[in-house]
């Protein structure tokens, strides 16, 4: 993604004389290091903490890169115009040197021709032998043309020092455009950097959000500080695609294939839980071993994207777009786009032992999950010690 180009900021050739600004060598690095630490954050297993603590180094990071480009930019008009002055003085320069040398020819022949008359008088004197006529001549001719010759001297100078000065500006016009175009880069890197983040927090708005709604009859209390909690960062997200948007970016979509995967799913009851078919056999393996070990497992498999598609109609809008496709920050109050919940795929569990909703990772429960589910191709997402899916998400 290259979101700074074709915006009439910058062309290679007016960079020149640039000033590197904002923080030392070693305060970049370590704001590089940030950054990258950003860049590969998993946001579906991080905490809130984590992933707001990213959204706000690759904010910083865009901010960081966004003023080195502008102060490059600066810096580079102005050396733009210098190099089209000392263009033109060289111009200038090679100009009179030309005339200079026309004009020294000119007095020459003028001389020669129509030699002065003050200047003559050696070759009346009586019989004048060869010699000395042509010394007289060669005199009246140096004489005559003593101040072309002087300016012809001047303006050889002059354009030496307007070569040399062209010389300067264009090589520092180069390295500047060469610079500039690094900040470009890194620009249109921070904006990538950002955008990847984003997407993968719509990810994580979407699961989690669609979690409260799938918990919201089981637990409502739980249900509502996932909400919360997920609505302060989609908040972040939000700002963050309403600045990149300026500058040509377009917010995550639904893949085609996720949008309406929630509604025709073959489903399977196993142990009181519906879950895929694809699944119901290494479930109903699993709640059997783990009774025999004396852990009682049930909880809520696949929940109907229907549900999800109503409140998305009723808080986003009614449009194919609002219902499907519409980032879960643009609706107030942000709700999870439809069948990307593995929920609503049937793929996932929230278990609960002895009726209750498994919370904590030293629950028995837990543990037994914990050390066994691996072996039936069941994974927790650590955030969630009730949250089980055939993918960890």
């Amino acid at each position: 993604m290259s979101l700074l180009v074709g915006l009439g900021f910058m062309t290679p050739a007016v960079f020149s004389g640039a000033q590197e600004g904002g923080v030392d060598g070693e305060s970049r690095q370590v704001q590089a290091e940030q950054g990258s630490l950003a860049v590969d954050i998993d946001a579906m297993r991080a905490t809130d903490q984590e992933v707001s603590a990213a959204l706000a180094s690759v904010a910083e990071e865009l901010e960081h890169q966004q003023f080195r480009a502008e102060d490059t930019m600066r810096a580079a008009a102005g050396a733009d115009v210098t190099l089209r002055n000392t263009r033109a003085a060289l111009a200038a320069a090679q100009g009179a040197v030309a005339d200079a040398q026309v004009q020294l020819l000119e007095a020459a022949i003028r001389s020669y021709v129509r030699p002065d008359i003050e200047n003559m008088q050696g070759l009346f004197d009586s019989a004048p032998r060869e010699a000395q006529v042509r010394g007289v001549l060669g005199r009246v001719a140096v004489q005559s043309g003593t101040e072309s010759l002087d300016r012809l001297r001047v303006a050889r100078l002059t354009l030496a020092a307007a070569e040399s000065n062209a010389s300067m500006a264009e090589r520092r016009a180069r390295e500047q455009s060469e610079k500039a175009q690094r900040r470009l880069a890194e620009v249109n890197t921070a904006y990538d950097q950002q955008a990847s983040l984003v997407e993968d927090v719509a990810t994580r708005l979407d699961h989690l959000l669609g979690e409260a709604a799938a918990l919201s009859a089981r637990d409502a209390d739980l249900a509502a500080q996932i909400t919360k909690r997920e609505s302060a960062l989609a908040a972040q997200a939000a700002q963050a695609t309403a600045s990149a948007a300026r500058n040509g970016w377009v917010s995550p979509q639904a893949p085609a294939a996720a949008r309406r995967s929630g509604g025709n799913v073959p489903l399977a009851t196993v142990g009181g839980i519906q879950v895929h078919a694809d699944i119901a056999a290494q479930l109903a393996a699993m709640l059997a071993a783990a009774d025999a070990d004396g852990i009682t497992l049930n909880g809520g498999g696949w929940r109907s994207s229907d549900e999800q598609i109503a409140i998305r109609m009723e808080v986003c809008g009614t449009s194919d777009y609002a219902i499907w496709e519409m980032p879960s920050w643009e609706c107030s109050p942000p709700v999870a786009r439809p069948g990307r919940s593995m929920h609503e795929q049937g793929l996932a569990i929230d278990f609960t032992s002895d009726g209750d909703l498994i919370r904590s990772r030293s629950d028995p429960a837990f543990i037994w999950l914990n050390n066994n589910a691996g072996r039936y191709r069941f994974y927790n997402l650590p955030s969630e010690p009730w949250h089980w899916s055939t993918t960890g998400t």
